[in-house]
């Protein structure tokens, strides 16, 4: 073999390893029959429509023994597919009605299409009768037909019906007399949607190329699946379907003109395509109105997103910014911005997980979190925040776990530099900066440096917010936003007065907080599988098996390593350093709440409304310090398997989280 067809199959062995192949063909298997079973049952799908006109609906006569309901059934000859059922409603008066009913649907000749029994329950929904395949209906009259055995009418249904159109030869009878009157008729016909099979395979084979290309590279294969899944989530998510993404987009086209900041009283101009892009909310790229529509020079002034801090904003507004320069059409720039911010989301997770000395494998899967990935795809500058903070922990691990060098203030001021840009995103994040605190005091250069270190951390974190607070309040001043003096915003929400009412009330409030807190957690974390506009989740088994599966992996799987200098010395996190850690995610969870309590509960309200939480993704990174993390050896090939059954796992939870956005509107 010549040397240069070696070095190029050497090549394609580095891209596509054949390590463990018999573990990524399984996995392989595995998904495709997932897809493809999801594609095959949800693909399949019935359209209805109204075969009468469904206005000012009555109820009828109570149907008894001896009677006959006969109606006429005309089937649209201009149908595109031929209707697979034909339905009819019954009205049962709110009472329990046992009575046996049978409904039959006859052909044009008098031949038997298909006969159904009922009672009352069923009458809760429309009653179908199915019409067989190989019976072609369009530009029939078929017949529905109604008899049963009820003797009591209150123990009787009553057809529901509307007027009769004017022209219409549909006939209703009841023991041959006609009536002015028609039942209220639809009809279904099953079409196979092309779409969902397509996004179906969309995530197959991304899943497919995912395991693929995994190799050793742990830092390699987290950049990879966030990528190629984090696109798949940009361009799949309908538009502007994730929360608060309308006001996002706006901020970031702001900055797109060059606004960081607020300029006027009124806001900022941003182009008018904008309400093109807000008149397409929930559309899909299959059904969107935007395609081949240029993004107008027209400006108008909005402060819609204005006060917002433009540090989350940098990839989206620079996205938008090139498609303005290269005159690109609406849709495309829209999904440009989308895909930059889960870019760099990707990028800082990627970075976490090659600098950090321990737990690498837990902020693979941390970084792979579904919610996290979703909102990564989308406008929103929480993506920023959850890669930053991946990266402050990281750094603090290393900081915690790294005997090679003492901590000095050059590393504590780094650790306080990114503090901040995570403060000034969401303030309730500042408690990180206690960590310093719960590093053993012999990682640090001297007693002093660790303290002082401490002081000066929390100095410029606290300086930096106190700064992005006061300039807030002064850009909000007069306008109707809860952190603005007398200002009350749309849910009746003002921060200055909700902190008098619990001054003036701290008993009752901090009654309400304690029990609020207890009651509201689970629903929180349950909310990390819901999407949209909290408007669908996942089912709740998976939600259960995903905080299964992240304990295990943080309790567990983080204690293997195989390289022996990692296992030396102490590496265990005392019991002081576990609670000191615990109560730091308590106390971001507590703030999280307090800040949606001042900002977005109506004042004197005692309980909490706009908790998510999606707020409290970055604090899971900090799991594995709760556990006794003692890290035995185990052989490399082990580990190696595990990891990737590991990182199969992730990716599972985001092929779920993808096919339920599938179903749900495609």
């Amino acid at each position: 073999m010549s040397d240069q067809k070696q070095s190029f199959l050497s090549k394609l062995q580095n891209i596509f390893p054949r390590d463990h192949m018999k573990q990524r063909i399984f996995m392989i298997v595995f998904v495709a029959i997932l897809c493809l079973c999801f594609a095959y049952l949800n693909a399949p799908f019935t359209a209805y429509s109204n075969i009468s006109p469904h206005e000012k609906a009555a109820i009828g006569e109570p149907l008894l023994k001896g009677d006959i309901l006969k109606q006429t059934v005309l089937i649209p000859a201009e149908a595109e597919t031929p209707p697979s059922m034909v339905g009819f409603r019954m009205d049962y008066g709110n009472r329990i009605v046992s009575s046996k009913y049978t409904a039959e649907l006859l052909a044009a000749d008098g031949t038997l299409l298909n006969k159904v029994d009922f009672n009352g329950e069923a009458a809760k929904d429309t009653i179908f009768l199915g019409i067989p395949g190989d019976y072609d209906a369009r530009g029939k009259i078929l017949t529905l037909q109604l008899s049963t055995d009820a003797i009591s009418a209150d123990n009787a249904l009553s057809p529901v019906t509307e007027p009769l159109t004017t022209g219409s030869a549909a006939q209703l009878t009841i023991n041959d007399q006609s009536i002015n009157q028609q039942m209220s008729l639809v009809s279904g016909s099953r079409h196979i949607s092309s779409n969902i099979w397509l996004v179906s395979m969309l995530v197959m084979i991304a899943a497919i190329v995912s395991i693929l290309l995994w190799n050793q590279n742990l830092a390699r294969n987290v950049l990879l699946v966030l990528l190629i899944f984090g696109i798949l989530f940009s361009v799949t998510t309908p538009i502007l379907d994730t929360p608060d993404e309308q006001a996002h987009l706006s901020k970031s086209m702001m900055m797109a003109n060059g606004d960081f900041f607020v300029s006027t009283p009124q806001g900022n101009a941003i182009t008018t395509s904008y309400n093109d892009i807000y008149d397409n909310i929930r559309s899909t790229l299959a059904d969107t109105t935007l395609h081949n529509q240029s993004i107008s020079s027209e400006t108008a002034y909005t402060d819609l997103g204005s006060t917002m801090l433009f540090t989350g904003y940098l990839p989206q507004a620079l996205a938008l910014g090139i498609a303005k320069l290269f005159h690109f059409d609406i849709l495309p720039a829209f999904y440009l911005g989308r895909i930059l911010n889960l870019v760099l989301y990707a990028v800082l997770a990627w970075l976490a997980v090659k600098m950090a000395k321990k737990f690498k494998l837990f902020l693979a899967v941390i970084s792979m979190m579904p919610m996290a990935l979703y909102i990564s795809g989308s406008y929103n500058p929480d993506a920023t925040l959850y890669g930053l903070s991946l990266v402050l922990i990281a750094y603090f691990i290393n900081m915690f776990f790294d005997r090679t060098r003492k901590i000095t203030y050059k590393e504590i001021l780094i650790f306080a530099v990114i503090c901040v840009l995570i403060s000034m995103k969401k303030y309730n994040y500042a408690p990180f900066l206690f960590l310093l605190l719960f590093i053993p005091k012999e990682r640090y250069s001297s007693t002093k440096t660790k303290y002082l270190g401490l002081l000066l951390t929390f100095a410029i974190v606290a300086a930096a917010i106190m700064a992005m607070f006061y300039a807030t309040t002064i850009a909000l001043a007069g306008s109707s936003d809860a952190l603005a003096e007398g200002g009350i915003n749309a849910v009746g929400a003002n921060m200055y007065d909700q902190l008098r009412f619990m001054i003036a009330n701290k008993g009752a409030v901090i009654s309400m907080f304690i029990t609020q807190l207890v009651e509201m957690f689970g629903g929180t974390l349950e909310q990390l599988f819901t999407f949209g506009w909290l408007s669908y989740s996942t089912p709740s088994f998976i939600t259960i098996a995903y905080f299964a599966f992240i304990a295990v992996v943080a309790f567990c799987y983080t204690r293997y390593e195989h390289e022996p200098q990692l296992t030396l010395g102490n590496t265990r996190v005392s019991i002081g350093g576990r609670i000191g850690i615990l109560l730091i995610m308590l106390a971001i969870t507590v703030i999280s709440y307090l800040m949606m309590y001042l900002a977005s509960t109506p004042v004197g309200l005692l309980e909490i409304w706009g908790m998510q939480g999606r707020y409290l993704v970055p604090i899971f990174a900090l799991l594995p310090f709760i556990g006794q993390n003692v890290f035995p050896l185990v052989r490399k090939d082990t580990l190696e398997r595990s990891t990737y059954n590991i990182l199969f796992i992730a990716i599972l939870f985001i092929v779920f989280v993808l096919l339920k956005t599938t179903a749900e509107y495609y």
